[in-house]
C-alpha cells in the first residue's frame, strides 16, 4: 500500500505542478508529492538501489536525446568562450561551497554539490549518489532555477535595443 501511495502521490505532485508551468513541475511535484509526507511522518516507499539504478539510466537517455549532429559543431565554434564560462562557474561554485561549509555549517560534499553548477535532476542523483544531503541540494538548486526563471524575462527585456 505504501508503494502505491508513493507512487500516485509522485505522479499527481509531478503531473499538478507540469500542468501550473513550474520549471522542472513534473521532477519538483513529484519531489513534492512524497517528500512533504515524509516530512510529516507519513511513511513513504523507498526504492530499492535496482529501481534507482533503473531510474538512473532513465535520466540519463533523456539527457543524451539532447544532442543531435549539430552539437559538436555548436560547441566548436565558441569553444574558448564555452570552456570560459564552464571554468568561471566551476571555480565560483566552488568558491561559494567553500563559504557554506566554512561559514554555514554544512559538509564539504553538501556544500560543493549545492553550488555546483546542473541541473535539478542530475544534481539530484550526483548527491543521493555522493552521501549528500540531497533535500538541501535540491532546495537550492530549485530556489535557483525559479530564480533564473522568474529574473531572465525581466534581464531579456532591458538587453532588448
Amino acid at each position: 500500500m505504501v508503494v502505491l501511495y508513493s507512487l500516485g502521490a509522485a505522479l499527481t505532485g509531478g503531473w499538478l505542478f507540469d500542468r501550473l508551468g513550474v520549471p522542472a513541475g513534473a521532477l519538483v511535484g513529484a519531489m513534492l508529492g512524497v517528500g512533504i509526507p515524509r516530512m510529516l511522518g507519513v511513511p513513504t516507499w523507498t526504492i530499492p538501489p535496482a529501481g534507482r539504478f533503473v531510474a538512473y539510466v532513465i535520466v540519463g537517455a533523456l539527457l543524451g536525446q539532447t544532442f543531435s549532429r549539430e552539437t559538436p559543431k555548436l560547441v566548436a565554434q565558441s569553444f574558448v568562450p564555452i570552456i570560459s564560462v564552464v571554468v568561471a562557474f566551476i571555480g565560483l561554485g566552488g568558491l561559494l561551497a567553500y563559504c557554506l561549509w566554512r561559514f554555514g555549517g554544512l559538509d564539504p560534499i553538501t556544500s560543493y554539490l549545492a553550488t555546483s553548477p546542473g541541473a535539478i535532476a542530475q544534481m539530484g542523483v550526483l548527491s543521493a549518489e555522493a552521501g549528500a544531503v540531497a533535500p538541501l541540494v535540491l532546495s537550492v538548486h530549485l530556489l535557483r532555477v525559479t530564480s533564473v526563471i522568474l529574473i531572465t524575462p525581466l534581464v531579456v527585456k532591458l538587453l532588448k535595443p
